[in-house]
């Protein structure tokens, strides 16, 4: 299992600089701005290896159950963007933890803009993602329940639960006292 999902998503410094594809470019100039891209970092081998064999999958599910109005829609919306939230702070974390040597501290372009905006992209979009998903279920549930009848009390009824091992609750002139 480890040599199907670790290998094939293990990047090189030395493959990545002997291949000139367009493929391997993003990835080159990526690494400029985090060095883990090329180093085999094992957080971000793990982390990027469960994006693409997680999140990849359920984010095209999510897709078409929007397409076609399917009632676990934002049910799998919440699922996928807290995985993306969770995802991305623990990359900013263990960034900062590790003292961001894998990144050049100040540079415009390859810190402001590759490392903290792209990836900033990855926490505001899920967290509002995240508050229309629980807007949306909160309204379904709301409307669900407006549907229920509620249980109405019978005469006689008591407005409380007791446990059996309590003894009934009678009134007498007006009190209330265990029997």
């Amino acid at each position: 299992l480890k040599s199907f999902c670790y290998e094939p998503c293990k990047p090189t410094l030395g493959y990545l600089n002997n291949k000139n594809s367009l493929l391997c470019f993003p990835g080159k100039e990526y690494a400029k701005g985090d060095s883990r891209y090329i180093s085999s970092d094992n957080f971000t081998v793990c982390m990027e290896t469960l994006t693409a064999w997680t999140w990849g999958p359920l984010s095209v599910w999510t897709v078409v159950a929007f397409l076609h109005n399917k009632p676990y829609r934002f049910i799998l919306q919440l699922v996928v963007s807290v995985g993306q939230l969770y995802g991305d702070v623990l990359y900013f974390m263990t960034a900062f933890r590790d003292g961001f040597h894998h990144s050049p501290p100040g540079h415009p372009l390859y810190f402001w803009f590759y490392f903290v905006f792209l990836n900033s992209l990855w926490i505001v979009i899920p967290s509002l993602l995240i508050l229309d998903a629980c807007s949306q279920l909160a309204a379904a549930q709301s409307g669900a329940d407006r549907l229920q009848p509620r249980p109405q009390p019978r005469p006689g009824d008591q407005p409380t639960s007791r446990p059996a091992s309590l003894p009934p609750l009678t009134r007498t002139s007006g009190k209330v006292k265990a029997t």
